[in-house]
């Protein structure tokens, strides 16, 4: 399986948010955007009064029997903690920490290893991937790339901080 790296990107945030709202609202980004989370993990520390919650999450598109996108999330939270906030004099409960969260994104070919049961058919893919499928696989990487910094935008626009693209 033949893995063609595309881009990577990083959103740093340290403030007041909704945790809850932010995990849901990332899972429907996923989702509203064609991608299936396929490995997910989660895990949750408590350092005396603050909490260090750590998410991995590999997601993916299948585009046709040959090609899928894969882009994989990191997101560290340092630091979370509970705090209450005023609001228009009503009091609301909400989260406060430092956010830093990685994506990268890769297209893979050849995605059900066909073409690695021998020598003779990686070599046949070699030449189908550099010289008839190159156009193709340009494509697919400037769209995973949209894609990526589509993502990007989405949590910037949730935490508010400007945008870029």
């Amino acid at each position: 399986m033949p893995k063609h790296p595309v881009t990577d990107t990083r959103v740093q945030f340290s403030g007041r948010f909704d945790y809850k709202d932010f995990y849901e609202f990332l899972f429907n980004v996923v989702a509203a955007n064609g991608y299936v989370i396929t490995s997910e993990s989660h895990s949750q520390k408590d350092k005396g009064g603050f909490e260090k919650v750590e998410v991995e999450w590999v997601f993916e598109r299948l585009i046709d029997d040959y090609t899928k996108f894969v882009i994989k999330l990191h997101m560290i939270i340092l630091h979370l903690r509970d705090v209450v906030v005023k609001k228009d004099g009503e009091e609301f409960k909400t989260k406060e920490g430092d956010v830093d969260l990685t994506m990268a994104g890769v297209v893979v070919t050849d995605r059900q290893g066909l073409w690695e049961k021998n020598k003779f058919l990686e070599v046949l893919r070699d030449f189908y991937e550099r010289y008839l499928f190159k156009r193709t696989l340009e494509s697919y990487q400037i769209e995973v790339y949209n894609d990526v910094f589509l993502f990007e935008n989405e949590v910037k626009s949730f935490f508010t901080m400007p945008r870029f693209m």
